[in-house]
């Protein structure tokens, strides 16, 4: 397994993992829970070879860190290395319509959960995935072009290695543009395990290779547990699958009222970037 970062080390931007016994003890009075609804969920992001601060120079290309809170999940790894374990607790589509970069406006436009949103309905055609912005025009003038992109993304648990600070706290993935079909396959394979629930099954994530005409960047695979790991592909503990049950409801009635979102503000790019150019793919 590639080098994760363990809870007594403090990282610059990160917290030791160790909480007092006192706090530890506490009840509190719910006031969390509330804070809870309004949320933006930290998003796992591997660092890239063109990444821009505050991600380079601080990380190399193929680590990968938790935005916003700037923790690395994991550092030094080689294509191929896995990374973590995860256990993921719910799916969700979002589509977005993202401005071009250094065009002088927000990065995001516009975002939907409604798959009969136009948004939605422009992603999902390759003839009106990419819209003019009228009057708007780039340096060669050729016009600036809003983006629809598909977005999948999975609120999960980082389950091991459990000594890490941010095992046991939700984090997400959102797999779109040139990551879309590594997305896809992560749900096929929860499919094929036939749980009837997805945070019953427990996955590898490994750092992946990409590379087509346009260039070469770095993603993420899931994939089952290797047997050699000695990691259950099933959540084996009754308690540990009651506190997964317990933060479904809690996150999935959070996005049944349209309260649940995935932090996207660190994106350079809402194609991956690459060596060379934008990733492009189907999705």
């Amino acid at each position: 397994m590639a080098k994760a970062v363990p809870a007594t080390v403090e990282k610059t931007g990160g917290l030791a993992a160790t909480m007092p016994d006192f706090l530890a003890r506490s009840e509190g009075d719910g006031n969390l829970r509330e804070m809870k609804q309004y949320v933006i969920l930290p998003r796992l992001k591997v660092v890239q070879a063109l990444s821009r601060e505050p991600f380079r120079p601080r990380f190399n290309e193929g680590d990968v860190v938790a935005t916003p809170v700037m923790i690395p999940v994991s550092e030094g790894s080689k294509p191929g290395d896995v990374l973590f374990h995860l256990v993921p607790i719910l799916f969700y589509p979002e589509w977005i319509s993202w401005n071009p970069r250094n065009a002088g406006l927000p990065a995001i436009k516009e975002r939907s959960y409604d798959p009969r949103s136009q948004i939605a309905i422009k992603a999902r055609n390759a003839d009106t995935r990419r819209e003019p912005i009228p009057g708007r025009v780039d340096g060669n003038n050729q016009p600036l072009m809003v983006r629809h992109l598909e977005h999948l993304n999975f609120v999960f648990d980082l389950c091991s290695p459990a000594e890490h600070e941010l095992a046991g706290m939700p984090l997400t993935m959102s797999f779109a543009s040139g990551e879309h079909q590594a997305g896809s396959r992560f749900s096929t394979l929860i499919s094929t395990r036939k749980a009837k629930w997805s945070f019953g099954c427990v996955f590898a994530c490994k750092l992946a290779q990409r590379t087509n005409e346009k260039g070469r960047w770095m993603g993420l695979d899931i994939d089952n547990p290797e047997p050699a790991s000695g990691i259950s592909p099933w959540v084996t503990d009754n308690a540990k699958f009651d506190q997964y049950m317990a933060a479904y409801r809690e996150y999935k009635e959070v996005y049944d009222d349209r309260r649940l979102q995935v932090n996207m503000d660190d994106l350079e790019d809402p194609e991956v970037e690459v060596t060379g150019a934008a990733a492009e793919t189907k999705y």
